[in-house]
């Protein structure tokens, strides 16, 4: 048994580290067959960075089991719905009077296991960017004493099932009673919550850090097709769900687009303003525009822009619509992505600007400018399934909204 420390985001030496970045790389290596996690809390921003490779695991005749902690006020209706649509066992678990608390991500093969114990919770910032503490063990399972080391930990889980847990079903009706008696949330729900809590409301402020603290970068998400997956299943009675629809057609999270080299071409430097046009189904994933003191009606919101491998910067960009005219269609919604953004893209044109709606982040924001053959590119571009043309030299860009 090999056993090394894991801390988050960075290490004694203040290199990027993260829970997130080590399980993900395990998960793909192809040398396990089952994957358990038993969290606390879970988000969409956690199981959209790890439902891919599940599902992907899955495919090729593995098993993936989450083990989640339910009324809590955090464990969301979209995350599970997700893990289950991506062909995840889910089960929650909610003992009365105590939290249910638990971090742990365990891997198994044939010949050897990865197990990890700490603090991180299956969300963005459990993953990457909180300051988390965690433990690895990496396991030879031709090793007795590594086998029993995997074997308590595993029934372990298995006692938890027993005793607290309930399985959750791909299944309408059943996700809707866990939202009822509030044993799941929506995500905008809590984040609506969560910023308007007394604290917040007081204007109490944190105080700063001797040093400040970067944020590490996300990695983009895993698309995963749900088309290829049984369809989400209505239960009975149908009752149930005349009151409100579930999560089978969530809100778009996702906005990824093409860009011309129009768009890429108002880098540092050189003449004009950093933007580009956006389809107006688009403008749906972005805070509504209103009138200000500026001609056009417009909004205003924080970003994170993901600009290298171990580093991200925050922005502000500017989203502005032109009122309808001569020119009415894509062109008439744009984004100020400010240089910082823009300064990533290739001259020629060809990247992916991708954007990510976080409900569980101060910055609801994050962006990625993804290039031809870098990791995930065909994935995320095989989602752009529609095109658009706008007016002016800004040329034919494909998008997608998922």
């Amino acid at each position: 048994m090999l056993t090394s420390l894991l801390p988050q985001p960075f290490d004694a030496k203040g290199a990027i580290s993260s829970l997130g970045q080590r399980y993900t790389e395990e998960l793909e290596s192809g040398s396990y067959a089952s994957t358990v996690c038993c969290v606390a809390y879970a988000t969409l921003s956690g199981t959209s960075r790890v439902c891919g490779q599940a599902a992907n695991l899955i495919k090729q005749g593995g098993a993936a089991r989450v083990v989640v902690g339910l009324d809590n006020g955090v464990t969301s209706v979209e995350a599970v719905e997700q893990l289950l649509a991506s062909g995840v066992e889910v089960w929650g678990c909610e003992v009365p009077s105590i939290l249910f608390h638990p971090k742990l991500y365990i891997l198994s093969g044939t010949e050897k296991a990865w197990v990890a114990v700490g603090s991180s919770n299956l969300t963005a910032r459990g993953l990457y960017r909180n300051i988390e503490s965690n433990v690895q063990f990496s396991l030879d399972l031709t090793v007795e004493s590594d086998k029993q080391f995997l074997s308590e930990w595993e029934k372990w889980v298995q006692a938890l099932l027993d005793t607290c847990g309930r399985k959750i079903s791909y299944d309408a009706a059943s996700l809707q009673a866990f939202l009822d008696r509030k044993a799941l949330v929506r995500e905008a729900e809590a984040r609506k919550a969560e910023t308007t809590s007394p604290g917040k409301a007081a204007g109490l402020t944190k105080p700063k850090p001797k040093k400040a603290i970067s944020f590490p970068p996300l990695p983009p998400p895993i698309p995963f097709d749900k088309s290829l997956l049984p369809p989400l299943k209505v239960g009975k009675p149908l009752a149930a769900l005349a009151k409100t629809a579930v999560v089978a057609t969530p809100a778009p999270r996702f906005f990824a687009m093409t860009l011309s080299a129009f768009d890429c071409s108002h880098k540092t430097g050189k003449p004009g303003t950093p933007e580009v046009s956006i389809p107006e189904a688009a403008s749906k994933m972005f805070p509504p525009v209103t009138k200000s003191e500026r001609k056009y009606p417009d909004a205003y919101f924080k970003v994170r822009v993901n600009v290298a491998s171990e580093k991200t910067v925050g922005a502000t960009y500017r989203l502005w619509q032109r009122p309808p005219g001569s020119a009415v269609g894509h062109a008439d919604w744009r984004i100020n992505i400010r240089h910082v953004t823009m300064d990533l893209t290739s001259d020629g044109g060809g990247d992916i600007f991708l954007v990510e709606r976080l409900e569980d982040d101060d910055v609801p924001y994050e962006v990625w400018i993804i290039k031809p053959g870098e990791k995930r590119y065909d994935e995320i571009l095989a989602k752009c399934t529609h095109q658009v043309a706008a007016s002016g030299a800004a040329g034919v860009k494909k998008y997608g909204l998922f």
